[in-house]
């Protein structure tokens, strides 16, 4: 059967024709439009979604795929032998609407290193999801063909944007590898430290810029004084930087360069460092300004918001010919809070023995917890009111089918029945779940 129009809809009322019939199995393909969101002037992308239902003791399951490919489908289906063996022969990814989907990345270059992104979905780069066959369809495809029992959406192309999952890999050298001095009016950011560089950090212990250093800050009769004299750094520090990065050619025992570690070191001495090893999260308050340092690399969630503004950087920005330096001291808060006091969540499965819970993260749209089981324990997830990110981070993850090594991720759809996660291993797992919040 073929259809064109909403694929919410359509397989809605397949689902209900399909239950009141006598078939165990049904195929139909659904034609519609996706707006590429992500892109200037949104255009609409044609696609394809192809479905199969089959009558199940607990219900009915829901496989299915996604393609922009141009074929007779309905001859196709009417020929199909196995929905498996359809998808393999067509090269088309294989998905079930109740099973884990991995989350295949897409790298994206930056001047301190790369961003690799779980879930980003922008006109620099698209994720993808890899389906069972192995093969793989963008993310905003998958997610719109299915949207109600994946990502708890009516509708595919109205959905609001999944949680960014994220891992920032900055370039070990110093300078090199030190991100955006910035802040956030609206993004919420928590990152968890997953390596520290040895040859940029020998003890182990790296560091990021957060906020404004307490003793530099008692210099002055109060915040306006000290946002005038930190502006006045700042600014003096631009006018050198802005010399070199029309110079990139210049000779570095140029006086230019010697100014301008000079007043790098000026401005910096504002702001403060704190020290970051393996394990450590940090919460990013709106309109706190930081900046990772180099060598420490971190997953990342983050409100799906993609705005900053740049209060200085030790390199030519290449995405805007300009910093935000004005409007951002107006708006930043001296006082960042730094409560890494985590709430301890018990599990409702009693045979976690020894497991460790804990919701490291509480925004007002999603939240993450952090899960650590020790050798040979388990704990059962439960099923959750919407979708959820899993990320594992230390030892071998297994959900239901799916085997997830350190940095390696899955999307749980709304539709997912939980899974038994056991701890065989004679060392400590630890994996993360961040899912979103009802914005009503």
């Amino acid at each position: 059967m073929l259809f064109s129009g909403d694929p919410t809809k359509i397989v809605d009322a397949q689902l209900a024709a399909f239950a009141s019939s006598a078939n165990s199995v049904t195929r139909f393909a659904v034609a519609f439009e996706l707006e590429q969101y992500w892109l200037p002037a949104k255009p609409l992308k044609p696609l394809w979604a192809i479905y199969q239902l089959v009558a199940e003791p607990a219900g009915v399951d829901i496989s299915f795929t996604v393609t922009d490919k141009e074929k007779p489908w309905g001859e196709l289906l009417a020929a199909m032998q196995g929905f498996t063996t359809f998808c393999d022969v067509q090269g088309l990814a294989l998905y079930s609407a109740n099973q884990p989907l991995c989350l295949q990345t897409v790298a994206i270059a930056k001047p301190w290193g790369q961003e690799i992104w779980y879930t980003g979905v922008e006109q620099r780069g698209v994720a993808s999801v890899e389906g069972s066959n192995q093969l793989a369809a963008p993310l905003p495809w998958v997610m719109a063909a299915l949207p109600q029992y994946l990502c708890g959406e009516p509708n595919g192309d109205q959905a609001r944007p999944l949680i960014l999952l994220k891992i920032l890999d900055p370039a070990p050298q110093p300078v090199t590898g030190d991100l955006y001095f910035e802040l956030h009016e609206e993004k919420r950011e928590v990152y968890v430290v997953t390596a520290v560089e040895k040859t940029a950090w020998p003890d182990g212990v790296g560091t990021i810029r957060f906020g404004f250093n307490a003793d530099k800050l008692a210099e002055y009769k109060n915040e306006s004084s000290f946002k005038q004299a930190f502006s006045q750094a700042v600014k003096a520090y631009e006018q050198v930087r802005r010399q070199l990065d029309a110079q990139p050619k210049l000779n570095t025992a140029d006086g230019l360069y010697t100014q301008e570690k000079e007043l790098r070191a000026a401005m910096e001495n504002f702001t403060e460092f704190l020290p970051l090893q393996v394990g450590d999260v940090v919460k990013v308050p709106c309109l706190t300004p930081h900046a990772l340092q180099h060598g420490v690399r971190t997953v990342e969630f983050q409100t799906p918001v993609y705005e900053r503004l740049i209060v200085s950087f030790a390199q030519k920005v290449l995405t805007q010919d300009h910093w935000d330096t004005d409007k951002a001291i107006e708006l930043m808060s001296l006082q960042a809070d730094l409560n890494n006091d985590f709430e301890q969540l018990a599990a409702s499965d009693e045979s976690a023995v020894g497991v460790k819970i804990e919701r490291i993260v509480d925004f007002a749209d999603f939240e993450v917890r952090r899960y650590s089981l020790p050798a040979g324990q388990q704990i059962q997830l439960q099923a959750a009111d919407d979708y959820a990110l899993l990320m594992a981070i230390k030892g071998e993850v297994r959900v239901n089918e799916q085997i997830l090594n350190a940095e390696q991720a899955v999307f749980l759809p709304k539709a997912w029945a939980g899974a038994l996660i056991e701890n065989a291993s004679a060392a400590e797992m630890c994996f993360l779940i961040a899912h979103p919040k009802a914005l009503f």
